[in-house]
């Protein structure tokens, strides 16, 4: 940032990019944008829960909300990355394709072995499943857009600035994916050490999800695929009545 004194301007800081912040600046920011991630959206629905009675729309609201406000830390980012994307967007999905494809396939792979070991499913897909059924239409549009942009920006965004390796970025970026996505399990009262193997397919994703980030050097390239992912999951889920 452009502050001869080398103090923080909070005006030069929402105008400036995370290449020219300092690495501390970038790690404090990327720290304010997990804890909003993790807390924001559950003290606004505990306050729109007083007029608004539908929960869904009570989550759909607080995630728009939360997505503005860590947005808004990486606005400059985002505005450059967008208008490289519009231009570049078939070469970038090729590449995203790519890393996609190899992720699945992980994926894929060890939740079939782990179904064999527990015999069940983690408690957030579970969730997922229900919520799908009981309300398809907003609970799509919260999988397919809001979530995808939502962990994109904190998981991938936040956390690109932090790392100059691409693979140490990638692998910290796709443990705390797939450790979030088991917050539901650890929380729920049941949990046991060895359902933390489920990091393994949740994080696989947000391990290709960070290679493709870094590699197309825009955030809406693992946004898209990672918003495809969760629509064709979510259409899957509901043409089998919520079971797979």
């Amino acid at each position: 940032m452009a502050n001869k004194k080398n103090e923080f301007n909070l005006k030069d800081f929402f105008e400036s990019r995370t290449k020219d912040r300092s690495l501390m600046i970038n790690i404090i920011v990327c720290v304010i944008s997990f804890v909003i991630f993790y807390f924001l959206p559950s003290i606004l629905g505990m306050m729109f829960s007083i007029f608004i009675k539908n929960e869904m729309l009570i989550r759909i609201v607080s995630n728009i909300l939360t997505i503005f406000v860590i947005g808004s830390f990486y606005y400059k980012d985002l505005v450059k990355e967008f208008k490289e994307f519009k231009n570049k967007t078939l070469s970038k999905f090729g590449t995203a394709l790519m890393y996609y494809a190899l992720g699945f396939l992980v994926m894929v792979v060890s939740n079939f072995i782990l179904l064999i070991i527990f015999k069940d499913i983690s408690t957030n897909e579970n969730q997922v499943r229900e919520m799908l059924v009981s309300s398809p239409i907003l609970m799509m549009f919260t999988i397919s857009v809001l979530a995808p942009v939502l962990e994109e920006l904190t998981f991938r965004k936040s956390l690109s600035p932090i790392f100059k390796s691409k693979y140490t970025f990638a692998l910290f970026s796709g443990a705390l994916f797939g450790f979030g996505h088991l917050m539901a399990d650890i929380t729920g009262g049941n949990f046991q050490i060895l359902r933390l193997l489920y990091i393994v397919p949740y994080g696989s994703l947000g391990f290709v999800f960070a290679l493709m980030n870094r590699d197309n050097k825009s955030t809406f390239s693992s946004i898209m695929i990672h918003s495809i992912h969760n629509f064709l999951t979510g259409l899957l889920i509901l043409t089998q009545g919520g079971n797979l």
